[in-house]
């Protein structure tokens, strides 16, 4: 189905017109005219650069809010494709828009975003060759609080808050483990030097601090290490993988904290497409392939258990030249699985009820079942749109801002979108 929108900007009385798979943008400045042309895929933006009606003069027109030329409410859209269809809900909302964050950060590829759950302006980022950053003050500046050192590798990978106790922050970095006790403004590295290398996944158990699982992504006798104390002494967790496989994800439920998610990686060339995703309900002592309708992978990038809806799971699969790249969604705690119509690096979900999700500049605020377009003005930001890749969703519930790292495109946010 092919449909186009006609939205008003509220700066600078900017009008623009987009069609499904197709976007043009077109921006006046006093005395020229750009013109730029992509193929992206169709978001009903509302925020953007404009387009220009032959006759309509726009220079001096503000306006103060979103506006539909014809006024009406949307109509839902169902919309189809290969394998699935799903319910698309476009919106109209007020005074929203992208912000890129350009205060004293390195361009580099944003591989985790993680908000402190206590002090909700505190914020972290993986900053794959830079190391870990923190803000204060919500995003508006940030300095440096992990660098490496010259015989590190540097590959900063994930990083999470121990929501029991947020003084407590775990990450995970090439070849290390590190654990921060004042909320990641120092780090120890915790990992023995006698353990295999390439600390990938990470879960922090939600109720105990010292209780974390570590993913391997590397060759190594066990995938999956553990430790309850804090990261004192780990124990190997029988997960056994083939060559040039590891795992990359990781999950607790947190409705049953025995039972943990495990997601695996292949940069293998001849078997792309070889890795599945495996659940332990004792802790890791044993695993299970997940067989239920679930299908082979590349990279099973991010597993996100819902707080508002009781074993729920949401997985982000990243794309390898397949018809079904699609996420997967689980309402039974993984023994049946649903299509989730995008792919992405990363899938986020909010804390605060009602759980709103996002993931591919789309978000759902029913639990998966359909969607909402949230990309207004962002690919008008984007030199190249057609090669964004987002890498890391972070909405923060308790100031209605939303966070997305990318790969190598930098940091952005938006207000008004982590509330209904």
């Amino acid at each position: 189905m092919r449909s186009c929108a006609l939205y008003f900007s509220p700066d600078p009385g900017l009008a623009g017109l987009f069609e499904h798979d197709k976007i043009i943008f077109m921006k006046i400045h006093i005395f020229q005219i750009q013109v730029k042309a992509g193929s992206v895929r169709c978001f009903y933006q509302r925020y953007a650069y404009i387009f220009l009606l032959i006759g309509f003069i726009v220079v001096g027109l503000s306006f103060l809010d979103w506006q539909s030329v014809t006024g009406d409410t949307p109509i839902i859209e169902t919309k189809k494709d290969a394998l699935t269809t799903y319910n698309y809900l476009p919106i109209v909302s007020k005074q929203i828009y992208w912000v890129k964050s350009e205060s004293n950060l390195p361009q580099d590829w944003i591989r985790d975003i993680t908000i402190n759950p206590s002090i909700p302006h505190e914020m972290l980022i993986a900053l794959r060759d830079n190391g870990i950053f923190k803000s204060e003050d919500q995003g508006l500046s940030w300095k440096a609080v992990y660098s490496f050192g010259q015989a590190d590798a540097p590959s900063a990978r994930q990083i999470s808050f121990a929501t029991s106790n947020p003084d407590i922050v775990y990450a995970t970095v090439i070849n290390n483990v590190l654990r921060s006790s004042d909320g990641g403004e120092t780090w120890s590295k915790i990992w023995p030097a006698e353990l295999p290398g390439g600390g990938w996944g990470l879960a922090v158990d939600p109720e105990d601090p010292n209780h974390v699982y570590i993913g391997i992504n590397a060759d190594a006798e066990n995938h999956v290490y553990e430790t309850i104390n804090g990261g004192q002494s780990w124990i190997p967790r029988n997960l056994v993988l083939g060559d040039q496989e590891g795992i990359i994800s990781l999950a607790i439920n947190p409705a049953n904290t025995n039972q943990v998610l495990a997601g695996a990686n292949t940069d293998v060339a001849e078997h792309p497409l070889s890795t599945r995703l495996y659940i332990s309900d004792d802790r890791g002592v044993t695993w299970e392939l997940v067989e239920s309708g679930f299908p082979n992978s590349k990279r099973i990038t991010s597993i996100n258990f819902t707080p508002c809806v009781p074993n729920q799971i949401l997985i982000s699969r990243q794309p390898h030249g397949q018809v079904d790249n699609y996420h997967r969604r689980s309402d039974n705690g993984g023994l049946s699985w649903n299509i989730v119509p995008f792919f992405d690096d990363d899938i986020g979900i909010s804390v605060n009820t009602p759980c709103l999700i996002y993931t591919a500049m789309h978000r759902s605020i029913d639990s998966g079942f359909s969607w909402q377009d949230i990309s207004y003005n962002f690919y008008a930001l984007i030199p190249n749109p057609e090669d964004v890749r987002f890498t890391s969703w972070a909405p923060d519930p308790w100031n209605d801002v939303l966070w997305v790292g990318t790969r190598e495109h930098g940091l952005y946010s938006i207000k008004g979108v982590v509330t209904p």
